[in-house]
């Protein structure tokens, strides 16, 4: 029933959420319900169901909305930076029609990224498809990242929730991205057509 509106991943902080808030209103702790309150209707917004549009021309898609950090690259491929705030979409979908693996799952902390160790101790998760690598890190205010069976992903297919974060695509040097700095980026935009 809630499905349509609140993804199936957060229906359990958004009622729990709830419930304390009605809970600690019901034994008059006006500030804690007030303030649990809040921080429901904000978990609505960040656990929203939003449908994506994919266009099945596409060759490779932004897997989740948010702000390139940086762009670096080698002799051999691109590294896009992406920074994912709690206000962008919550979800990480497949950026292309296929076998996705995963290289690493490295259960850890959720630190700030302001701390210098956070990138070596946060949450991580590594995926490798055709054409790209995709990086997972997770940061202050997040979820942990759910493991994911190896299978072919369809362009667009949910494969997992990411509040918030750093994601970094590493793709094929060959593959003419037109992204700069600071750019935003929306969950299922087209990157690279066929």
């Amino acid at each position: 029933m809630f499905d349509k509106y609140i993804l199936k991943q957060g229906q359990k902080v958004v009622f729990s959420l709830f419930a304390f808030a009605i809970f600690f209103g019901l034994i008059d702790f006006e500030f804690i319900s007030t303030l649990l309150f809040l921080i429901f209707i904000l978990s609505l917004y960040i656990f929203r169901n939003k449908k994506i549009k994919v266009d099945n021309d596409a060759l490779f898609i932004s897997p989740v909305s948010g702000r390139i950090e940086a762009i670096d690259f080698n002799d051999t491929h691109k590294f896009i930076y992406i920074n994912v705030s709690l206000f962008d979409e919550s979800f990480f979908i497949s950026p292309e029609t296929s076998q996705i693996e995963v290289i690493e799952h490295r259960k850890g902390l959720n630190l700030s990224f302001d701390d210098r160790k956070s990138k070596d101790l946060n949450e991580k998760l590594h995926l490798k498809t055709e054409n790209s690598q995709l990086e997972l890190i997770s940061s202050f205010s997040t979820n942990n990242i759910s493991t994911l069976p190896q299978k072919n992903y369809q362009i667009g297919q949910f494969i997992t929730l990411f509040t918030q974060g750093e994601v970094i695509i590493k793709i094929k040097k060959d593959f003419n991205l037109d992204l700069k700095i600071a750019d935003r980026l929306k969950i299922g935009q087209v990157l690279l057509k066929k």
